[in-house]
């Protein structure tokens, strides 16, 4: 599966490998995300993520980044 990241900005090599991690092993993503990243809006089930104050409303704004599990 792929872990979908919806940003304003490019992720570089080591959010991408923490988010991958955070996803993959913590209990509680949402909350790990939310301590670990600054730029983290919120999640949408467990592949989809959102950060820079990217929406659903608009997404289509974004970068979008696929990171495999």
């Amino acid at each position: 599966m792929k872990i979908l990241v919806y940003s304003r900005n490019p992720l570089n090599a080591v959010e991408k490998t923490r988010i991958k991690g955070i996803v993959t092993q913590s209990h509680c993503p949402n909350e790990s995300l939310k301590n670990t990243f600054k730029r983290f809006s919120f999640m949408q089930g467990d592949q989809v993520i959102y950060f820079d104050d990217i929406t659903v409303q608009n997404r289509h704004e974004a970068i979008v980044t696929e990171i495999e599990e």
